[in-house]
């Protein structure tokens, strides 16, 4: 039942378009033309333009074939992008190599405190057009609350090592009068292969104060003195630079 709405809607939706498309077209010059057209080539054209459906959904069925064995069509027909998510870094570029993504869900790698998808990861992606959106940007916590205790970081309590650099992250960030998840939000989108940012809410004032945080003002000098203290690299984008 609600795919049947939803295929309804979703015809409705391109018949109004359509005419929106085409209320300025002379039809009788559109008759005129199609007359004076090959129609072998029209026809041609026609089949062409249809046969790229079924034959682009039977390529990204053999491409996603190694990870999500013999996908139905239908999904494939309609998909306009296809991609997958991986929250380690090495698989993810086997995985780009192998593959022709659009997009990839990368969960948790590439945040304040974990930079090596710049190394390689990042650069592929790049030379091949594939988009990255980014989960795991507070480290499923201690980017968020800080060095508190009970911070998590990627879903395990945080150990010494690692509140003791969210500390040092915490500490600059106080310096410039700026909230550690705002940097840590700012920094991970900067990377222009990164296109969106999946940020976790548990309700609407957290979705809130997700956008209050991406939209907070980070002057330039709190990435100079990150990068001068070596806590970002020297090829980590940031939105100053």
């Amino acid at each position: 039942m609600k795919n049947a709405v939803r295929n309804t809607l979703g015809i409705i939706l391109s018949v109004a378009l359509l005419a929106w498309a085409l209320h300025n077209v002379e039809f009788s010059l559109v008759v005129e033309h199609l007359r004076e057209a090959n129609p072998w080539l029209f026809a041609l054209a026609v089949v062409l333009g249809t046969l790229i459906f079924p034959v682009r959904a039977w390529r990204w069925r053999i491409i996603l074939d190694p990870v999500a064995y013999h996908l139905p069509l239908g999904p494939l027909w309609r998909a306009t992008a296809i991609g997958f998510g991986i929250n380690e870094t090495d698989l993810m570029i086997d995985a780009v190599k192998a593959t022709d993504a659009d997009l990839c869900l990368l969960a948790g790698r590439y945040t304040l405190l974990e930079q090596e998808p710049l190394d390689e990861l990042f650069p592929i992606c790049e030379e091949r057009g594939v988009g990255i959106v980014l989960g795991g940007v507070y480290n499923s916590g201690v980017l968020a609350t800080g060095p508190v205790p009970g911070a998590r970081f990627n879903y395990a309590p945080a150990d010494a090592d690692i509140l003791a650099k969210a500390a040092a992250f915490e500490g600059i960030c106080r310096r410039h009068n700026v909230a550690l998840p705002a940097v840590a939000l700012q920094f991970a989108y900067a990377h222009p292969v990164v296109v969106s940012a999946c940020i976790g809410a548990r309700n609407e004032k957290q979705q809130a104060r997700n956008a209050t945080l991406f939209e907070s003002d980070v002057p330039a000098e709190l990435w100079d003195d990150l990068r001068a203290a070596n806590m970002i690299r020297p090829d980590a984008p940031t939105p100053h630079a």
